[in-house]
């Protein structure tokens, strides 16, 4: 049975706008939303990599991800900054802006020497070492979810959406834990190195969650 949540992430709905236009979203819904997102996202990114050179190849991916969208937008962007971020990229937010956040700057500096750390040791094998390659990304992933819930905001109607993106947050953290741990039983970091960087993760993992508490105390209407 469907409910009025399911709905709201129905891309496929004939009535889209009918879901997001429900009012009073917890963190539930932006779990399920996001999740949705990413589900499409990577749907986009299969449709871009099999259609590299297909004549109409904009039209194409517009129907299948059953866009509708004005004539001529797909064959001409708008270029204009109110719709872009500073550097030309969606939605993104100066750099000094998240750098107020503790949580994210602690998050930038786990993920960079956690980076460093294991190319440092596999070099050139880090980009082909399973383990490695997902526990990086997940890394790098962690200071990217905080920074898009603080893109989406503090309002009434967003701040459960910054939330649940503080959670997966915490979730790119355990599995970039489990990549390390992985690596350390492995013997490719050795166990000082490995503790190292677990220390800082569960450092980081304890500033996420007073995040996360900071931020639900805000949402009064509960």
């Amino acid at each position: 049975m469907r409910d009025d949540r399911d709905e709201a992430w129905d891309s496929y709905s004939e009535e889209p706008s009918d879901g997001l236009a429900r009012e009073g979203w917890d963190e539930d819904d932006w779990d399920a939303f996001l999740a949705r997102q990413d589900v499409l996202a990577a749907k986009y990114e299969e449709l871009c990599e099999t259609l590299p050179d297909t004549p109409e190849r904009e039209d194409i991916i517009a129907r299948e991800m059953h866009w509708s969208l004005p004539e001529g937008l797909l064959a001409n962007p708008p270029q204009d900054d109110t719709l872009l971020g500073g550097d030309g990229d969606p939605g993104e937010a100066p750099d000094q802006e998240f750098d107020t956040l503790p949580a994210y700057r602690m998050a930038q500096e786990y993920a960079l020497a956690f980076d460093r750390q294991i190319t440092a040791r596999l070099r050139d094998r880090a980009a082909t070492d399973e383990d490695a390659r997902q526990a990086i990304q997940a890394a790098l992933d962690i200071p990217a979810e905080i920074a898009g819930g603080h893109c989406i905001g503090y309002e009434r109607e967003t701040l459960c959406g910054n939330i649940a993106c503080c959670k997966r947050a915490l979730a790119c953290l355990d599995a970039s834990l489990d990549g390390l741990l992985a690596l350390r039983k492995r013997g490719t970091l050795p166990p000082a190195e490995a503790d190292t960087l677990l220390r800082r993760g569960r450092e980081l993992g304890e500033a996420i969650l007073e995040r996360i508490e900071a931020l639900r105390l805000r949402v009064w209407w509960r």
